[in-house]
């Protein structure tokens, strides 16, 4: 049994293990409270950087679409730059179609005339042509004169006929020592010359032909592409195929909503363009300092005169078919609309009054058939077997109400027009129907402005009007 002293000697030994204990756990406190205000203090620099580092995602997105925008418009212009190099290349291309490079004629330190003199005389003499100064805008010789080497003359002939038939002769001039070529830009030599290797290196040997750009073996047709640096087959259609079809699917645009019903309009729209922009360039050419309005408005007058002109004095005659065109001028009729010619005139073709109709006629004629059954469809004239929609209300069709001066009159010359609604009645059906809306006087102002007095009359004995 344990005494007291015992008792009281376990207890002081565990209240020292607990203050020891007390005084480790104070100190791991303390260590972990300062660990957590360390890591508080890096949250809060991680937290800072996260901030940074999202401002600056932001501002790399915005670089990223800019970057994108300078890398689209980049490869833009280097596509117009390829454009402009290649129509660089064409137009140093034409610009020399008239030079001629020679090889042979004997260097030395001499004058242009010097040059040009003695360079007409060996052609003159090998050829058997007689080229003069006359005959040439400038001859001399290319790059410094080195006694090594002979350097080429380049002519310029005033004449590309002279170039050519100098040319012409190359296998006589070559029997004396001379060699000629034709004068072509940098990239055009260049294609030229891989067209060459390409050619020579076909098995075989096949015989080829070097025709500007472009290389010949066959049926085959080959070029040069400068952005794989290698030659490619062109693929040619026979002379006789027709045009490929086009691939867009947008309409075409005119003033004209039928322009894309048919062919004939399309064409006649492409063909009218295309002399406006050929005026507007000729009148660019006469003036170079007009502006771009001045050039179009000049240019839509003088196109305006020539449709005017040839329908006033080549159409209009073969149309009303009157003997007597005077006569007709003579009547001074005054016109219901502007004396100016309207863009549905082309449809012609196939709706021989469409010169006539104007540009409301779409509202007062709605495409569309009017409805009918009828036992006696032979019959001109409605009965009472026959039960068809008035083309009055069903077709919109104005009364006519004023006189044959007044601009009413133009409702007349819509009359076609309802050839296109009711396609199932005859020419003669579709007048009879018509004029049961309208005043005789205006019938008779039409017709004797279109038909002749024999066919009027003849209208007149089988037509109550």
């Amino acid at each position: 049994m344990n005494t007291m002293p015992q008792i009281l000697k376990d207890i002081n030994e565990r209240t020292i293990a607990l203050t020891k204990g007390q005084a480790d756990l104070q100190t791991d406190i303390t260590e972990i409270k300062s660990g957590q205000q360390a890591i508080e203090t890096k949250l809060v620099d991680i937290f800072g950087r996260l901030e940074c580092l999202e401002s600056k995602s932001e501002v790399i997105e915005q670089m990223s679409g800019d970057l994108a925008a300078v890398s689209d418009a980049a490869e833009r212009l280097m596509s117009q730059q390829d454009v402009l190099q290649s129509r660089l290349d064409d137009l140093e291309d034409r610009s020399w179609r008239s030079n001629l490079l020679v090889h042979g004629i004997p260097d030395s330190r001499e004058l242009w005339q010097d040059t040009e003199e003695k360079t007409l005389a060996a052609l003159s003499s090998a050829t058997g042509k007689a080229i003069t100064g006359n005959d040439v805008d400038r001859v001399h010789h290319i790059g410094t004169f080195s006694s090594s080497k002979t350097r080429p003359v380049i002519i310029k002939f005033r004449s590309f006929k002279m170039k050519k038939a100098i040319l012409s002769d190359r296998a006589v001039l070559k029997t004396k020592d001379i060699a000629v070529s034709e004068d072509y830009s940098v990239a055009t030599r260049q294609a030229r010359k891989k067209l060459v290797e390409f050619g020579k290196g076909q098995p075989h040997s096949p015989q080829f032909q070097l025709r500007y750009n472009k290389l010949i073996i066959g049926d085959r047709c080959f070029m040069y592409d400068t952005v794989s640096d290698s030659v490619k087959e062109i693929k040619r259609a026979p002379p006789t195929a027709p045009l490929p079809n086009a691939t867009s699917a947008a309409p075409l645009l005119a003033r004209d909503a039928r322009v894309n019903e048919q062919v004939g309009l399309t064409a006649m729209h492409t063909l009218w363009m295309r002399e406006h922009n050929r005026v507007a360039g000729e009148l660019k050419r006469l003036n170079p300092g007009w502006k771009d309005e001045i050039l179009y408005q000049e240019a839509r007058r003088i196109v305006a005169a020539e449709f005017q002109h040839i329908t006033y004095n080549e159409y209009l005659p073969l149309l009303l078919a009157l003997c007597e065109w005077s006569r007709m001028c003579a009547l001074q009729v005054e016109w219901p609309r502007h004396p100016s010619i309207i863009a549905s005139h082309e449809s012609t073709g196939w709706r021989p009054a469409c010169p006539f109709i104007s540009h409301s006629s779409s509202t007062l004629f709605p495409r569309r058939r009017p409805d009918r059954t009828s036992t006696t469809e032979s019959s001109p004239r409605r009965t009472t077997t026959s039960t068809m929609t008035e083309p009055s209300a069903d077709l919109n069709i104005p009364q006519y109400t004023g006189s044959a001066d007044d601009g009413h009159v133009q409702d007349w010359f819509n009359l076609f027009e309802l050839h296109a609604t009711t396609a199932s009645w005859s020419e003669r059906e579709m007048v009879t129907n018509f004029s049961d809306y309208v005043t005789g006087e205006a019938f008779k102002f039409y017709l004797t402005h279109i038909f002749d007095d024999e066919s009027w009359q003849k209208i007149k004995e089988e037509m109550i009007v």
